[in-house]
């Protein structure tokens, strides 16, 4: 029988994975009708939520018993970092030719574009304070997808039937950017989830996920066509 700790410990990591899904979903429907007037990112309001969401995952994992050591929190390592920075450019280059491959076979309006179009910095003094945030953002993530979801509850489930679970609900939390989004956040958590549980660092994939999403505003602000050509076949 499970402790009342262990089961509000449960409950809180429920109602954080509920919190992220109906977010996702009220951010997609909003963001095919607006654009936020400024950058989503360098919100403090919006910040101040991501620390608190952290603090929630870190009271769940030790309502359940969970030690550091099962967040993957062991410490900084300059191997696992450079591995997550190789791991995350080798996923930029693999994810973004297959998201040109699904655009290509069937049609731009597969993904949507308002995501990376509303965090992109719109002034050069705005860059750092979005890779701050993307900092926090992704280790947000982490935290709860792979250090919670996958090194706690690994306890009650088998590790790789876990991290198919986890990685289906990773893609439905990217569901503003359409279903190749959903598809393709899926694909990249199961990767991920693999990174973490060999590794049984979250660093490496901590890493890993900044490299990649900073990567890809880097792209988007550096070809701001494919953008364009995203919105006018495929809408906001």
């Amino acid at each position: 029988m499970p402790t009342w700790s262990e089961f509000l410990g449960v409950a809180l990591a429920l109602m954080l994975l509920v919190v992220t899904l109906v977010g996702a979903y009220r951010t997609a429907v909003f963001l095919r009708h607006f654009r936020p007037p400024a950058n989503p990112l360098l919100s403090p309001a919006d910040n101040l939520i991501r620390v608190g969401f952290i603090g929630l995952s870190f009271i769940s994992a030790f309502l359940l018993g969970g030690a550091p050591a099962d967040l993957g929190l062991s410490g900084f390592s300059l191997t696992e970092a450079l591995l997550g920075a190789g791991l995350g450019l080798g996923a930029l280059v693999v994810i973004n030719l297959a998201a040109a491959g699904g655009i290509a076979v069937f049609g731009p309006g597969i993904y949507r574009p308002a995501v990376i179009r509303a965090i992109l910095p719109r002034r050069g003094f705005e860059w750092p304070g979005v890779l701050g945030a993307l900092v926090l953002a992704s280790f947000q993530e982490e935290l709860f997808f792979r250090g919670l979801l996958l090194g706690v509850f690994d306890r009650f489930f088998p590790p790789a039937g876990l991290n198919l679970a986890v990685g289906v609900l990773f893609g439905l939390a990217h569901l503003p950017q359409g279903r190749l989004g959903v598809v393709l956040a899926g694909l990249a958590s199961i990767y991920l989830g693999f990174v973490f549980l060999w590794r049984n660092n979250l660093l490496a994939p901590w890493v890993c996920h900044f490299v990649f999403n900073a990567g890809q505003v880097a792209l988007a602000a550096r070809f701001p066509h494919w953008l364009k050509f995203a919105e006018a076949e495929g809408g906001p």
